[in-house]
């Protein structure tokens, strides 16, 4: 019987459960640091079934130390962590989980949406230091009938597209392959290329993955074309965009805001945006929220048990 490592102590036991309906030998990794590289290395040794989380970066060493690894199972979206040769050996399966946190990356692009658009971090601290609304450096703005360009019609991009509906927003969108989707046509999608949607639309709202394709996409010249009162929103990946073109954009006021959502390690770009009063970041937490871990712990856990019936 194949033996099984999960390298996070929060898998759930609900997800745990499922899992020891098929599987007997299981190891969870007890409380403290996530593995190292090395751990990583010694691991695909001994177990045929490892799942990971999006942290743990399985490298180009990793791969070359595996001797039993079957099953790769990753907590995340993503497969930016995972070694291109853990994805195209045929001996390994690369099991994702691409549909448990749609619905939370959503709900977290609007959250930052409106916290942008309301000014809401703003009007908090003028509120408790009793100056109020004059203190605003203008007025807040209403999303209704607004242009929203969305980059990327996936599963992420296609859910924002029908709650962006629910604002009454015109949407733009742009995508790699417009005939793929078809169906949003439905829903008064426009497709437009990457300098219209950026000079068109009000709200900028990426969800595309990070790929040779995607990197700095997001370029200079684009963040150049945004209009003044515009924002920018990032749940991506921070690589997609030209970040040292858009804090420069957002220090001089050319546009009214952005947002972020970025690995806490991700320094550089921190720093970056550490002292401007028109952004937002948040710690990487778009996808991660009690009801998206659950949901990929369990669907990770099927998949798993699926594969072995």
């Amino acid at each position: 019987m194949w033996k099984i490592y999960i390298a996070l102590s929060d898998y759930s036991e609900e997800a745990l459960k499922i899992l020891k309906r098929v599987f007997t030998n299981i190891q969870i990794r007890g409380a403290g640091e996530r593995p190292s590289e090395d751990e990583l290395c010694e691991l695909v040794k001994e177990y045929e079934i490892l799942i990971i989380g999006a942290k743990e970066k399985m490298t180009q060493k990793v791969y070359t130390n595996i001797q039993k690894l079957k099953i790769l199972g990753t907590l995340s979206i993503g497969l930016d962590h995972i070694d291109k040769r853990f994805l195209v050996d045929n001996n390994i399966r690369v099991i994702n989980c691409p549909d448990s946190n749609i619905i939370s990356v959503a709900e977290h692009t609007f959250a930052l949406i409106l916290a942008l658009c309301k000014k809401l971090f703003k009007s908090h601290q003028l509120t408790v230091s009793y100056i109020g609304r004059k203190g605003l450096d203008g007025l807040p703005f209403d999303l209704n009938n607004k242009t929203i360009g969305i980059l990327g019609a996936g599963r992420i991009g296609s859910k924002v597209i029908h709650i962006a509906k629910a604002f009454n927003l015109n949407i733009l969108c742009y995508t790699a392959n417009p005939t793929k989707h078809t169906e949003l046509l439905n829903l008064g999608v426009k497709y437009v290329n990457l300098k219209n949607l950026f000079s068109e639309a009000d709200i900028i709202s990426i969800h595309l993955p990070l790929t040779s394709n995607t990197n700095k996409l997001v370029s200079e010249e684009l963040i150049s074309l945004m209009k003044a009162n515009s924002i920018l929103i990032n749940t991506s990946r921070t690589d997609i965009v030209n970040n040292i073109a858009l804090s420069s954009a957002l220090g001089k006021k050319l546009i009214f805001g952005a947002a972020i959502d970025l690995d806490i390690e991700d320094k550089n770009t921190i720093d970056l945006f550490r002292n401007l009063s028109n952004v937002i970041l948040t710690p990487h937490t778009a996808g991660i929220t009690i009801d998206s871990i659950l949901r990929m712990d369990v669907d990770l856990s099927k998949n798993l048990v699926q594969m072995s019936l």
